[in-house]
């Protein structure tokens, strides 16, 4: 899939909400996917324990609200 200036806006209003969550981009995709209760399991990649331990921060803050979702699907 080609980077096109829609993807990277789309990616630079992720960011923001991230930022706004208090999140890293990552960390609030990891959480997005673990709020799902279908979900039993997220393989995280990483080659660094500090990199393991950074994406882990993700369960600081699993919740959304519903504006951040409502939000999340307007971006998407």
């Amino acid at each position: 899939e080609q980077v096109t200036p829609e993807k990277i806006n789309q990616l630079q209003q992720l960011n923001a909400l991230a930022v706004e969550r208090g999140q890293k981009l990552a960390q609030m995709a990891l959480s997005w996917i673990l709020r799902d209760q279908r979900i039993t399991s997220v393989l995280v990649g990483a080659s660094r324990p500090e990199q393991l331990a950074d994406s882990l921060k993700c369960l600081d803050n699993i919740t959304f609200s519903q504006a951040e979702l409502d939000k999340i699907d307007r971006i998407l």
